[in-house]
């Protein structure tokens, strides 16, 4: 779970970006992401948080004029709708594309204070090499950051079919807010025991007690429960032949998720699993996937078939995917959403998705909900929801999306202490019981993480915490 902090200092002189995809840009790519990161020339312009296999975003001063060029090659004529991710801190500023010398489109709009889509307006691009430059008409006086991270390209004739096409496909979140709220647990390879020395994992799989763990989640009040499968490593805790086939030795002979899945619907609990794409903690994954490959089609191969067959055994037993970062590691690689769609729902068409884009905007239409990481505020992002409402955003590039917040009742996401129980919560009741009451007005559903050990064990004082804050 990333936990992405402050920006790098803001820079003063001209930006200028190169980006070059190589070869040519397949006609299918819709959208056709431009993303900052992707540059082969930099300067004046810091990346928040680079390194590692995440891409986040670019950030520079207004007042230094900057600029963005990009060369792409396209296998075909088309026209296309523009459109740019990014955020503001300057009111008043509207983003200008640039193809050539003369020709320019501006936005008829101005760039929020938030992350959220703008679209630039229609351009027609011919086949072969274009090259596009991204600028900004500021005001008369600018002061402040600009925040960019990518720049959209979706054939016109294409762009409402998509949407439709997404929008249909979207399943029903009611269920979701009659729980009230859900409980997410990172226990992983690296979870830590309380008592005795650390197990292998597959080891810690097959002696994980289910059914007690389940009465503990179930006495929280909570209506559901993420479970994490893949974080740092990827692992997971039960047979997976594509994961067997691309990388031996990650899987369980026990059958966990099935076991969890059917203790918890004997306590009255759903069950969604968390999934992480990878990361550089993990180089023989990062190897045996193509994860970091210049051509990604092997990995989201890969994970197509990873998901679906996970999908395909559980069915209705699993309620929900919660992927993690979705803007950030699936996003800049051009991920080709209804198709990863098609395999998170295999199975069970009224399953939930949800691909985590942070605090970034929503970088696809292809879910149903918005993970929210990190979201404490009961209103939604940038307080958009309405009180006594149903949840659901009704503007921005979270749109249609069931709202909700994803955040740590202790000081981490995962128990690495070996011989102590989990820390106790950083929460005070009234701040966590005015936090899920008012969650309830507007419709949001809080995820809450708490922290588990290896063997199961959670946190006393958090679970008293959690059981009189969500008493109504």
């Amino acid at each position: 779970m990333p936990s992405p902090t402050n920006a790098r200092a803001s820079v003063t002189r001209i930006i200028l970006l190169l980006a070059t995809f190589l070869g040519a840009a397949p006609a299918s790519a819709d959208p056709l992401v431009l993303h900052a990161t992707q540059a082969q020339e930099v300067r004046s312009l810091q990346a928040f948080q680079p390194g590692g296999l995440a891409a986040f975003y670019m950030t520079g001063q207004l007042a230094d004029a900057p600029h963005l060029i990009w060369k792409v090659t396209l296998t075909e004529s088309a026209t296309y709708r523009v459109t740019v991710l990014a955020k503001c801190q300057a009111p008043g500023v509207r983003p200008r594309l640039h193809l050539g010398a003369t020709e320019t489109t501006v936005a008829a709009d101005s760039l929020t204070r938030s992350w959220d889509r703008l679209e630039i307006g229609v351009v027609a691009l011919p086949q072969g090499a274009n090259v596009l430059k991204l600028d900004l008409l500021p005001p008369e006086r600018p002061v402040g950051r600009v925040d960019l991270q990518a720049l959209e390209l979706t054939k016109l004739d294409h762009a409402r079919t998509l949407e439709t096409r997404a929008h249909d496909a979207r399943a029903d979140t009611s269920w979701m807010r009659h729980a009230g709220f859900g409980v997410m647990l990172h226990w992983t390879r690296e979870s830590a025991p309380a008592q005795g020395p650390t197990k292998p994992y597959a080891q810690a799989v097959e002696d994980l007690d289910v059914d007690t763990l389940a009465e503990k989640l179930r006495s929280t009040g909570a209506g559901f429960v993420v479970f994490t499968t893949a974080h740092g490593y990827q692992d997971f805790p039960a047979p997976l032949a594509a994961l067997d086939k691309a990388l031996p030795g990650r899987t369980s002979r026990r059958d966990l998720i099935a076991d969890l899945a059917a203790s918890l619907q004997r306590k009255g609990l759903r069950l969604m699993l968390y999934h992480n794409p990878g990361t550089a903690q993990d180089p023989a994954w990062v190897e045996a996937s193509g994860l970091n490959s210049t051509d990604r089609t092997r990995y989201f191969n890969l994970w197509q078939a990873m998901i679906s067959e996970a999908g395909e055994r559980y069915g209705d037993k699993l309620a929900g995917w919660w992927f993690d970062d979705g803007a950030t590691r699936l996003y800049p690689q051009n991920a080709p959403w209804a198709a990863l769609h098609r395999a998170a729902r295999s199975g069970h068409s009224a399953r939930l998705i949800g691909f985590n884009s942070w605090e970034l905007p929503s970088v696809t239409d292809w879910q149903d909900f918005d993970c929210g990481e990190g979201l404490r505020e009961p209103r939604g992002r940038e307080g958009r929801l309405q009180p006594m409402g149903d949840g659901v955003y009704r503007s921005s590039s979270r749109k249609g999306q069931q709202a909700t917040a994803c955040v740590t009742l202790e000081n981490g996401w995962l128990h690495r202490d070996s011989g102590q129980m989990p820390s106790p919560p950083t929460w005070t009741e009234p701040s966590l019981k005015d936090y899920l009451t008012r969650s309830r007005q507007s419709g949001l559903v809080p995820i809450i993480n708490l922290k588990v050990t290896q063997e199961g064990l959670l946190g006393p004082a958090s679970l008293h915490l959690l059981r009189r804050a969500a008493q109504k």
